[in-house]
């Protein structure tokens, strides 16, 4: 009985953490530049427990568009969430270079913030 209730709460949980990206997904249709970015690195944020592939390809689109704007904040902050899915998905290695990669360019940029992340 009470793992028949926790599968429920898990399996509704899940329900609510994909209709949320959804939302996100369909707003990121909207926006462009920055925005889209930040919108993207939410999207990787929700789907990563759950959708860890799905969540990698909005990782790499975030990373693109990053590069494409020249904003290496963004372009840090695209690494260290790439990273973080590889991490969940247990290739630590990789991780370890998308990480790498965002600490070296937080160094760069001397964001505290960046660094204290990496």
């Amino acid at each position: 009985m009470r793992r028949t209730r926790y599968t429920a709460v898990f399996f509704l949980f899940s329900i609510l953490s994909y209709g949320q990206a959804d939302s996100l997904i369909n707003y990121s249709k909207q926006v462009e530049g920055k925005e889209k970015i930040d919108v993207l690195h939410q999207i990787i944020l929700e789907l990563w427990l759950n959708y860890p592939d799905r969540a990698m390809g909005y990782g790499e689109q975030a990373l693109e568009l990053s590069r494409q704007e020249g904003d290496s904040m963004l372009i840090s902050k695209s690494l260290r969430l790439i990273a973080g899915v590889y991490y969940y998905r247990g290739d630590f290695n990789l991780s370890l270079e998308y990480n790498q990669k965002a600490l070296a360019i937080a160094l760069q940029l001397k964001d505290s913030s960046l660094i204290n992340n990496g």
